[in-house]
């Protein structure tokens, strides 16, 4: 684990009887792993493993198949919900797949992700249109496991219930413990969430989206709508087909589907992935 982990992680890893090896950040964390596994320990991806993704409750049955005895999707698509507003979304960058920092390691990420389609997710997203390998997988793995899938979400909870929809456009974000700290990590996995008094101080820029969320969430919590007082109007998903873009420095607004879809290749990535 990287260092920087906060301490009830480390212990509770303790608690369960682990060695831990402590790196300096992620990337390093990672690089132990492959040393390790070259030695004959069996290695288990923090979060690109299929029993470790089931044991999210997103693709799978949650706990056994007893308590809940259906994924999200199917409750979603048969009804078998409660009819609750909801707020759902995801940040922009979203990677929760590789770190590739070579370009053979960017097209190895992507045969390995998308195997019999890698050579159109190649062709969309040529490397030499990106900054580094990293910010192309970044892209490609928020695009499509993330955000296009995001909105799918926001349409399947629309058919039940009120749905106000966001994507986190946060680039800036305080740096996380978990994301490497030598990389341009955009708005990373809960990049603007900071719903509590954040150490560091949030500089002017981020504390104004801090102000934003923190109004929005409690507003909604009282009244079943985020539109709060000096916050911009955050429309429902059902009749709008828009999302909030929350955005620090007072930039959030309003954003059409057919922005994100567009933004993101949507079109593309809903032709090939599976139907639930």
């Amino acid at each position: 684990m990287p260092a920087s982990t906060p301490a009830n992680y480390t212990e509770a890893t303790r608690g369960y009887g682990a060695r831990l090896i402590l790196t300096p950040d992620i990337a390093s964390a990672f690089a132990e792993l492959d040393r390790l596994s070259k030695e004959g320990l069996v290695p288990i991806h923090p979060f690109d493993d299929p029993l470790i993704a089931a044991g999210q409750g997103t693709i799978g049955p949650t706990i056994n198949g007893t308590t809940l005895t259906m994924t999200l999707r199917q409750a979603l698509k048969t009804g078998q919900v409660n009819r609750v507003p909801v707020i759902a979304g995801v940040d922009r960058d979203e990677n929760l797949i590789a770190l590739p920092a070579t370009a053979a390691q960017y097209t190895a990420s992507v045969d390995a992700q998308y195997g019999k389609y890698a050579p159109q997710v190649l062709a969309r997203y040529p490397l030499n249109r990106f900054d580094s390998p990293f910010i192309a997988f970044r892209t490609v793995a928020a695009d499509s496991d993330t955000v296009c899938p995001a909105l799918v979400t926001d349409q399947d909870l629309a058919r039940w219930m009120p749905v106000y929809g966001y994507e986190i456009d946060n680039g800036d974000a305080p740096p996380a413990s978990f994301e490497p700290a030598n990389e341009p990590n955009g708005s990373y996995h809960v990049a603007a969430w900071f719903l509590n008094p954040v150490s560091p101080a949030l500089d002017a820029n981020q504390q104004v989206l801090q102000n934003q969320e923190v109004a929005d969430v409690t507003t909604f919590a009282r009244t079943g709508n985020p539109s709060a007082q000096n916050t911009p109007i955050w429309p429902a998903f059902n009749t709008s087909a828009d999302v909030m873009s929350l955005a620090p420095g007072g930039d959030s607004q309003s954003m059409s589907i057919a922005q994100i879809e567009q933004a993101h290749n949507c079109g593309f990535w809903d032709g090939i992935a599976p139907r639930p």
